[in-house]
């Protein structure tokens, strides 16, 4: 439960020992319900300033960061092997990581960001194979680094044959034993990972430019058009009368955004960055639209910025009641709830939050719910 783990945290700010293993053990036999922690600082040496623990999964991950040493963040500093001619300058590669991920924490992103970020540059790290100056940083190493992607396995860290090897040793023995390719988002993510790396070192005058601006982009299949719709007894089990309410009431986004994106077949994004302006009455028809213009605000497409009008079950709901709270407390988002503090949108969090409670609903199929989308189109229909 949330508060094992929380106990074990508090004891390790006092440095008192751990069994982690039990930890996660109790976690996995008694569940696991939401858990924030704030401003903690693992002993790798990555700072959070928020940590939301939602699943047993998450809970793994902050327990695999918790053994980790500094040294699997940054190899010691040894010559360079990738000398490109140029006069080395600036900080290694290895403290460049470490004040990127502490700027990171710092800025308040979601931890989730912190850590998905800290396990990129890991690879990368591995795959650069020496400690070097940021100045040396060519397009070479990220071809390197995409090689390491390409081969590694899914939950390496955490399962044997892979857990406790270097990087490098990892993909040797995963292309010893032919793993398959990584989903294209799965590259995809880690590339958007390594350029807000890179990007911030151009940014600081540290790196003339980015290597990795000349390297082609995987082609990823359109996320918000993938996977199956759910069935009929998949949209009861999610509109349980006793479950749903139990868990949308936490938060508006939770109760309003399923049903916005049933009843109209918007996209999970185009949802969850409405703001106040953007619902409205047309001929005696109230609705909202999905344009592009306000800050944070995106659209897949130009057709995409369309009016969509407001189902008679949304408006029973209580959803223009709600819109008037809203505007009252003079809030510009009509969910306020919702971050993008990663800028990455709106609705990352808000998938997240509907795909672990459609898994506690027993919808496990691949692509059912994942982020980033819930749309009628992909999803409801």
């Amino acid at each position: 439960m949330g508060m094992a783990l929380s106990n074990a945290f508090q004891a390790l700010r006092q440095g008192k020992p751990v069994d982690l293993d039990e930890v996660l053990r109790r976690i996995r036999e008694q569940g696991l319900r939401e858990l924030t922690l704030t401003d903690v600082t693992l002993p790798n040496g990555t700072r959070l300033g928020k940590a939301q623990i939602d699943t047993p999964e998450d809970a793994a991950l902050f327990a695999e960061l918790l053994r980790e040493p500094v040294a699997e963040v940054a190899p010691s500093a040894k010559p360079s092997g990738w000398r490109t001619g140029k006069k080395a300058s600036g900080p290694l590669l290895s403290k460049a990581i470490a004040d990127h991920l502490g700027d990171l924490g710092r800025a308040k992103l979601h931890s989730k960001t912190v850590l998905e970020s800290r396990h990129s540059l890991r690879l990368f790290a591995g795959a650069v194979g020496q400690d070097l100056a940021v100045s040396e940083l060519t397009a070479d190493h990220v071809r390197a680094f995409f090689d390491v992607v390409r081969w590694w396995p899914s939950n390496a860290t955490k399962r044997a044959p892979y857990k406790g090897l270097a990087v490098m040793d990892v993909v040797a023995l995963a292309q010893a034993n032919q793993v398959p390719e990584p989903a294209a988002w799965t590259v995809a993510k880690h590339r958007q990972r390594l350029s807000v790396f890179l990007v911030s070192l151009v940014s600081a005058g540290l790196l003339a430019s980015n290597p990795l601006a000349g390297i082609r982009a995987i082609a990823t299949p359109d996320a918000d058009d993938t996977g199956e719709p759910f069935t009929d007894d998949q949209l009861k089990a999610i509109f349980d009368p006793m479950a749903f309410p139990a868990w949308a009431k936490k938060y508006p986004h939770r109760w309003f955004g399923p049903m916005l994106g049933l009843y109209s077949g918007a996209r999970v994004n185009e949802i969850a960055q409405l703001r106040v302006e953007d619902i409205d009455t047309i001929d005696g028809v109230p609705g909202f639209f999905v344009r592009q213009g306000g800050k944070g605000q995106s659209v897949k497409n130009k057709n995409s910025r369309r009016f969509v009008p407001l189902a008679k079950p949304v408006i029973d709901a209580g959803f223009l009641v709600y819109i008037d709270e809203v505007r009252q407390a003079r809030h510009a988002q009509i969910f306020p709830h919702l971050p993008n503090s990663t800028g990455l949108g709106f609705g990352r969090q808000l998938s997240r939050q509907f795909s672990v409670y459609i898994k506690r609903q027993g919808i496990t199929a691949k692509g059912q719910g994942n982020p980033p989308a819930f749309s009628g189109r992909q999803k409801w229909s």
